[in-house]
């Protein structure tokens, strides 16, 4: 019988060296699928043309998703008969499958030669881990096409700098940046709901509490369909819709620019037809805004393709609004009556304001939007959830909000880092107050 030369049969003759480690890694995930590959065009794809692979990963998503819930569902069943030894099983079948879900994404190649280089760090000498670089350069290359991976490139860029210079903390600190700017907020908010609750119901059934157990599989339940729904979501489909068009728009690509921007537009009404009161009003207005824009598709005006990059933001920071209320635990049912999760809203605005101050260039909406993130966080400060730290976060945050107001016509490198910042650290305390706090209330 004859057997195939396989590409990696290369990496046996080479040394186990980090570098050759993870070039064999990026060999095997392109050849293989589920990584790199995932996002190569399909064969029978127009020339021309952007692949559009986001149903095959979003079935992926929900078909793993689906299969967790029966996983929960027999561990709740398990827990009523008594069964703690099959209920643990299941569990840890459930654990399996979020992390595949993890894996499933399109990021997951380019975030696990992130980790790669993280742990080579650890042991390595600074100037060899430059060698786990070009793989990852090379895993975002085979994303961008329908997501943005500028924010990654620059850590990397960053990181390649402090590793020539043999400065481990600052290559360590910008890979882990790299790494995050690569979150699907989407998915990866309410998975990370659901870990945390299916490990403290591990934690109950260790001591034979059924009841706090089933509580947390309850829960862990609702954060699952969570993802599903997500995913399926009118505003993460307008997301996916508009990045597109950017894409498009830039190659010159007009005839493909307003499919996307039309089925944008479909998404953003449906989204203010069927979400919360708060939801609606903001999708309208972003529908608005993609309709006025169809009419100058064919002007190629300067600064068209900055102002369609700018509503795609403002779409993104609306799908991850909604991931992170579902996250927090803040149901329908709440934000239909009107009452907000006054650090979300502050985030929400914050994102705003960068679209209109950094990409946009119009810094009367951008200081705007900084004066009603500022009015959030003051509101946050009462919160009851939140102890000493996380106000004291908090008025660091408003402190950086009220320098950027100061200066909306600002525009360079440490504005965009100051944006990133608040982004990141207001993400971190969200996560913070209430997907642990809420774990601990159990």
């Amino acid at each position: 019988m004859m057997v195939r030369n396989h590409p990696w049969k290369g990496c046996a003759h080479m040394k186990t060296t980090g570098p050759a480690v993870t070039i064999c890694l990026i060999i095997f995930a392109t050849v293989f699928g589920g990584g790199i590959s995932f996002a190569q065009p399909p064969q029978n794809e127009q020339a021309g043309m952007f692949p559009d692979v986001l149903p095959r990963e979003e079935s992926t998503i929900q078909k793993t998703t689906a299969v967790a819930l029966v996983n929960l569902a027999r561990a709740r069943a398990d827990i009523r008969r008594k069964e703690y030894t099959r209920a643990r099983h299941e569990l840890a079948e459930a654990e399996r499958l979020a992390h595949a879900i993890h894996q499933d994404l399109s990021t997951a190649v380019a975030k696990n030669l992130i980790g790669v280089a993280r742990t080579h760090l650890e042991y390595e000498p600074p100037r060899r881990v430059v060698a786990d670089l070009p793989p990852i350069y090379a895993a975002l290359d085979a994303i961008d096409i329908y997501m943005p991976t500028d924010w990654a490139r620059q850590h990397l860029d960053k990181a390649r700098v402090y590793l020539e210079n043999s400065d481990k903390t600052g290559a360590q600190r910008e890979l882990k940046l790299a790494d995050r700017s690569l979150m699907i907020m989407e998915v990866e908010l309410p998975l990370l709901s659901v870990e945390k609750y299916i490990d403290k119901a591990q934690t109950y059934l260790a001591g034979k509490d059924a009841r706090n157990a089933d509580k947390s599989l309850s829960i862990a339940e609702q954060r699952a369909q969570a993802i599903s729904m997500a995913v399926g979501s009118p505003l993460f489909q307008a997301k996916n819709n508009l990045w597109l068009a950017f894409k498009n728009y830039s190659a010159s690509r007009t005839g493909e620019t307003r499919k996307q921007l039309e089925q944008a537009h479909r998404n953003l009404e449906k989204a203010a037809r069927s979400g919360n009161k708060r939801e609606q009003q903001e999708a309208g207005r972003l529908s608005r805004e993609v309709a006025a824009f169809e009419g100058k598709l064919n002007s190629r005006e300067t600064g068209v393709d900055l102002a369609l990059k700018g509503i795609w933001g403002r779409s993104k920071a609306l799908a991850e609004r909604s991931a992170e209320y579902l996250a927090a635990g803040w149901d329908r049912a709440e934000t239909t009556l009107g009452e907000d999760n006054d650090l979300i809203e502050a985030k929400l605005h914050v994102s705003y304001a960068e679209t209109y101050q950094v990409t946009a260039g119009e810094p009367d909406k951008a200081a705007e939007e900084l004066d009603k993130a500022d009015s959030y966080l003051k509101k946050a400060l009462h919160n009851p959830l939140a102890d000493d730290a996380a106000k004291n976060s908090m008025r660091g945050l408003d402190k950086d909000i009220l320098a950027l107001k100061a200066n909306p016509e600002r525009n360079d490198s440490r504005t965009r880092g100051s944006y990133e910042s608040l982004g990141l650290r207001l993400s971190d305390l969200i996560q913070r107050i209430y997907l642990g706090k809420l774990v601990q209330k159990m």
